[in-house]
């Protein structure tokens, strides 16, 4: 998993979209530091932005563990 600070650029972007939670997701080989909707199922289908490259991206939640950053 991501062991650095999200950009606060990319926090605010994604702020802007309503996707105020910040988390780690680990999926295997795919470890992500994402922004999401508080009200996103974590164990479904929901949308994000990748806080280290920006990218937009759709999760399918049930195939990673995740813990929230705050």
């Amino acid at each position: 998993m991501s062991t650095t600070e999200p950009d606060e650029e990319l926090v605010a972007l994604a702020a802007s979209e309503g996707l105020t939670e910040v988390g780690l997701f680990d999926g295997g080989p795919y470890s992500l530091s994402l922004a999401y909707s508080p009200d996103a199922d974590l164990d479904g289908e929901f949308p994000a932005i990748c806080l280290d490259t920006g990218e937009r991206l759709k999760i399918q939640g049930w195939l990673f563990t995740h813990e929230a950053l705050g």
